[in-house]
């Protein structure tokens, strides 16, 4: 990447960094809403996961991962709202004849998001597995890779409403209806063992 086509991405990220400031209070619901949650559906979980043979389930295995992926999927409003609203300020004709390319337009968007997306999650596990005594049964560097594929596909999934929703509303409800689909399937809500035979097919 040449230095004008860099300086042009950090401004983009720049600007768009502090406009996603603007919007913290929301992030901050989005991390605290899981852990408000967690807690209350411990007990189901434990004794889902007991009875599927992890004896020393505190249920947390379940609850805390699933809900930090399943309301990482609810704050891809955030990475929408950095695209559709360079339309809705009527500034983003303007950012095409700027001397930023398209290529880095985007990739500094995608850029703030996946940041946001990483924050997200990480805050979610590290208050979770402090609050409910979440200990994972494997590497948690490879924990730790999962959160980061998550987010960097989390991202990209925004990016692909983005392109097909001809509004924010329309993106806002596809993201709501396949967000719950796709981290239902993906054993956020309960065990993937646990679902009926058709669905694990379907997971």
């Amino acid at each position: 990447m040449s230095a004008v086509h860099f300086n042009g991405y950090l401004a983009t990220f720049r600007l768009n960094f502090k406009i996603e400031l603007r919007s913290i209070w929301l992030q901050a619901v989005i991390v605290a809403i899981p852990l408000i949650i967690i807690p209350f559906m411990l007990p189901s979980y434990r004794d889902s996961l007991r009875a599927q043979g992890h004896l020393s389930a505190n249920g947390s295995e379940q609850a805390l991962p699933g809900f930090a992926i399943l309301f990482a999927m609810f704050s891809l409003q955030l990475v929408l709202q950095l695209f559709f609203q360079e339309h809705e300020w009527h500034t983003w004709d303007r950012m095409r004849v700027s001397a930023v390319s398209l290529f880095d337009l985007v990739m500094a968007k995608l850029s703030v998001s996946f940041m946001v997306q990483v924050v997200q999650v990480s805050l979610v596990m590290l208050i979770g597995t402090a609050r409910y005594h979440y200990r994972p049964n494997g590497s948690v560097l490879a924990l730790a890779a999962v959160c980061l594929l998550i987010s960097i596909v989390l991202t990209l999934f925004g990016l692909l409403l983005y392109i097909f929703s001809s509004s924010q509303n329309m993106a806002m409800s596809f993201n709501n209806i396949l967000g719950m689909l796709l981290a239902g399937m993906g054993g956020a809500l309960s065990p993937v063992s646990g679902f009926p035979d058709w669905a694990q097919k379907l997971a």
